[in-house]
């Protein structure tokens, strides 16, 4: 026997029924028809068709199976069947959501046993069972939501941190109920699908969302539709608002990155990245951090594996130096380059606190955001070269222009937009050869102003007319971090890292964020696993291990090689962005 099922959400409306004997059929006295089908979802070898009201299964070649339909209304549930033997054991019906009183909504799923040659007539069984059972289901779950689900300690609120966490409380858990409403069906089951599977908690060391001033902006590509599956549609739905430009109608030269002859001003290349998205980091924390309880002020110290078997005791230290202590069965390091997390791991091997440490790597990025106040022409010279992102090449130096953040005027959203710039350098150096370099504010400006000269003057004039003062720019220089991820003690599965804690790189290729959104929807696969599955955790975890480090090194190590082959226009053509694009590095 075949099992297909459905996935739809099938929406409820009132409607009213009568038997046709002479049809040996029921009818509905509402008006459906091919017209009002307003979606297709693949179902198996067919698909469903979803009418308001109504729900019809068809195969591919258009001969209906099972034979007949599903009729909902706020009465009672309808299903009505053809004389005709049925070959399927189960169909699904799931995402019908009850408004029920006192009870929170929660997606159902209905399985429905079918016999050949059992369905000859229609059949209704009230809704008022639906809902009694429903509610002990539901009820079922939460208590098994609250006791036995476990907890998930993050250390770290950047982007990957916040973005496991809502994965985290986005996963199910299944619970199924059985009853049997009248002789036509043998077995009515009731599978309730409640969120929350795991609890987190999470926790940083920054005293709030927004203290830290620098802000940068992130190309999400090839791990978008990874990305947006790991999300609650209630999250995902404010996507846009972390958008450098969420105006813009993205077509195909939106979606392509191009670089520039900075001398010239020449187009050397462009490279294609359908789907794209050009975000801010302070943006998508905001839209990450809905709904979340942020511990702020919180630096880990330690984490104890020792004590319990199962369990990890995380030690935490406020910033009045009071320590608190909390329990969990696991631990995801998310803290960034500088992982507290990843020094803990590396503790216990020989030499394991210099392993463990972020390496310089010998290239600075310089980056100003400018508010260019008044002045649209310098806008316009940017929007001209790409309406996003354009990167440029120059002597010794690789740079790029780009919109940061646009805002609208709440009367005219779309025709009055103010955009910021901003303008990055990166250039071969270090910041223990030039220690007196200024850091940020001004001093900076000018630095980054008189140390990239010789520009084309489309792209030197956005240089020359950066103000500078903090109102208008704010300005950062750093030397960038690199870490090439290698083997530690998970302690047995029970802790481990994502993201920059796990493979720090350049952003050349802008592959960084793409690995750590994979990450992080391998780390919730791998709980699932074990929660669902009762793999084994240290085996998990060490193929969740074993495929980050493999990925991450590699990417790493790209991103170390791009950066050199950058630095000459004599070997663009051997650089993977020209080579390969922005595509999937390992």
């Amino acid at each position: 026997m075949e099992q297909t099922q459905v996935r739809a959400h099938i929406p409820i409306f009132r409607s009213h029924h009568h038997r046709d004997p002479s049809q040996n059929r029921t009818v509905s006295s509402a008006s459906l028809d091919s017209s009002s089908v307003f979606g297709r979802v693949p179902c198996g070898k067919g698909q469903i068709h979803l009418v308001p009201g109504l729900v019809r299964l068809e195969d591919r070649t258009g001969d209906r199976w099972p034979p007949g339909f599903f009729l909902l209304h706020p009465d009672s549930v309808g299903i009505f069947f053809q004389k005709r033997a049925i070959s399927h054991s189960h169909v699904y019906a799931p995402s019908l959501e009850l408004g029920l009183s006192g009870v929170q909504k929660h997606p159902l799923i209905f399985n429905f046993p079918f016999v050949a040659n059992l369905c000859d007539s229609g059949s209704i069984f009230s809704s008022q069972q639906l809902t009694s059972r429903y509610r002990e289901t539901a009820n079922m779950a939460a208590s098994k939501d609250r006791n036995s689900s476990p907890t998930v300690a993050i250390i770290g609120a950047g982007l990957t941190g916040l973005l496991a966490a809502q994965a985290l409380k986005n996963v199910s858990i299944p619970i199924n109920a059985s009853f049997s409403p009248n002789m036509f069906f043998p077995l009515f089951q009731l599978l309730t699908i409640v969120k929350n599977g795991f609890q987190v908690l999470i926790y940083d060391s920054e005293v709030h969302l927004n203290s830290r001033l620098r802000d940068w902006t992130i190309l999400l590509h090839w791990a978008l539709p990874i990305f947006s599956s790991l999300l609650p549609p209630s999250i995902f739905a404010n996507f846009d608002s972390a958008i450098s430009n969420p105006h813009l109608e993205f077509d195909d030269w939106a979606e392509t990155l191009p670089m520039y002859n900075g001398e010239t001003g020449d187009l050397i290349f462009k490279s294609a990245v359908p789907g794209s998205r050009r975000i801010t980091r302070r943006g998508l924390r905001e839209v990450l951090s809905e709904g979340l309880d942020i511990q702020w002020g919180r630096k880990v110290t330690s984490l104890d594996t020792e004590s319990d078997s199962e369990k990890v005791k995380v030690t935490l230290e406020q910033e009045d130096g009071v320590e608190e202590e909390v329990w969990a069965d696991y631990v995801l390091g998310t803290d960034g380059a500088g992982s507290k997390v990843r020094e803990i791991l590396f503790s216990n091997q020989e030499n394991g606190e210099e392993k463990a440490k972020v390496k310089r790597s010998g290239f600075m990025i310089g980056t100003c955001i400018v508010d260019y106040q008044d002045d649209g022409e310098m806008v316009q010279k940017v929007l001209k070269k790409h309406p996003v992102t354009s990167l440029v090449m120059s002597r010794g130096a690789v740079g790029g222009f780009g919109v940061q953040y646009t805002t609208s005027s709440p009367s005219y959203p779309s025709s009055d937009l103010k955009h910021t710039i901003f303008w990055t350098k990166i250039w071969k150096g270090s910041l223990s050869s030039t220690p007196n370099l200024p850091r940020k504010g001004p001093a900076a400006v000018r630095y980054l102003k008189q140390s990239w000269q010789g520009l084309s003057p489309d792209f030197q004039v956005l240089l020359d007319s950066t103000p500078e003062d903090e109102t208008h720019t704010k300005a950062f220089i750093d030397e960038m971090g690199t870490w090439i991820a290698q083997p530690f003690d998970n302690r047995n599965g029970r802790v481990t890292l994502a993201g920059d804690a796990g493979h720090p790189m350049l952003i050349l290729r802008g592959q960084g964020f793409q690995h750590a959104v994979t990450d992080v929807h391998n780390y919730v696969q791998a709980l699932l696993a074990i929660r669902d599955s009762g793999a084994d955790r240290k085996e998990v975890f060490e193929n969740y291990d074993r495929d980050m480090i493999e990925r991450g090194s590699k990417a790493a190590l790209q991103a170390l090689e791009e950066a050199e082959l950058a630095m000459d226009a004599t070997s663009v053509e051997k650089m993977l962005m020209v080579r390969k694009g922005h595509g999937r590095s390992v």
